[in-house]
């Protein structure tokens, strides 16, 4: 961490302060050491008076990087030094959204938590191991599918090959659909791949899909279970 005085324009007293920040000299483009420039600093007039949330707008001083980012700080003028715990940890990810029926949160949580992370995996470029999550995520949908809604003996499932597990899926079209998503996510983990016409993109559509299934199943469950009173 350096110390850096930077002017900053405090818009609802119309006047400039020159505040001290706390700013981290390693930069999150390059990871190296160094002291950045410091281009522009701006605050928002909308927030209560007295406070402050301020950007600053930096550049990376390393020769082989020189790439430009943003810090973002709360500011209280009451105290004019702002210390490290009042930098705003942000990153530039947008949300990942992929708007799975709530259901499915309900027959496997981890299904869905692992597949947003291979979906936040594929976002960053690390595609490489993104199709391994989706495959992964597979297994849970199948299993705890198997689990919850079809009443299969819980030590058996969670202890048998994947294959078997989908073998047991009574419905022709979502047996389908998990196979063929299985087989492409084999494919991810392997060194040589045997289905080369089909790729992840193949893989999340058939995954959707075995999800919307199980996700009808759900309900139907639900009505049955109504119309039953």
């Amino acid at each position: 961490m350096i110390e850096r005085k930077v002017s900053v324009h405090l818009t609802q007293s119309s006047s400039s302060a020159l505040l001290t920040f706390a700013i981290p000299n390693q930069c999150p483009h390059c990871g190296g050491i160094m002291t950045p420039d410091v281009v522009y600093a701006k605050t928002l007039s909308n927030q209560p008076r007295g406070e402050y949330r301020v950007g600053i707008f930096l550049r990376c001083t390393n020769t082989d990087c020189l790439k430009y980012y943003t810090l973002e700080y709360n500011v209280n003028t009451a105290y004019q030094i702002i210390t490290y715990d009042r930098l705003i940890k942000y990153t530039y990810q947008p949300p990942i959204i992929d708007e799975f029926p709530r259901e499915v949160s309900e027959v496997s949580p981890t299904f869905k938590k692992v597949y947003d992370q291979a979906l936040k995996a594929e976002q960053l470029g690390l595609d490489q191991i993104s199709g391994i999550g989706f495959r992964k995520s597979v297994e849970f949908l199948i299993k705890d599918y198997l689990i919850k809604l079809k009443s299969e003996p819980e030590v058996d499932v969670k202890s048998e090959f994947l294959g078997k597990s989908i073998n047991r899926i009574e419905l022709t079209s979502l047996k389908d659909l998990t196979k063929a998503a299985t087989w492409i996510g084999n494919d991810e983990t392997h060194y040589v791949r045997v289905w080369k016409d089909k790729d992840i993109t193949d893989m999340k559509a058939f995954i959707r899909a075995a999800v919307l299934y199980i996700s009808a199943e759900y309900q139907a469950a639900a009505a049955h279970e109504m119309v039953k009173k």
